[in-house]
């Protein structure tokens, strides 16, 4: 794997560590609000059901370090 690569990983890990509020390896809806609100104040309930539905891909109503990379993958290539 490339140094960038694993760079990006880090990166990307660390910014999942710091939405897992309750450090459960997991983000939570509630959690994903709180950091949606923060890059974004007055996001609505709407948007953010909506983007953890869509991020949610196997729908345990949460988020693995697994879908949260290729949310963040998506999001760089598009």
């Amino acid at each position: 794997m490339a140094t960038d690569q694993k760079e990006l990983d880090a990166k990307i890990q660390e910014m999942f560590n710091q939405f897992d509020f309750d450090k459960s390896n997991s983000i939570e809806e509630e959690e994903l609000a709180k950091a949606m609100e923060a890059i974004s104040p007055g996001v609505s309930k709407e948007v953010v059901h909506q983007t953890f539905v869509a991020l949610d891909l196997d729908k345990n109503n949460k988020l693995t370090l697994d879908e949260f990379k290729n949310f963040v993958y998506k999001s760089l290539t598009s």
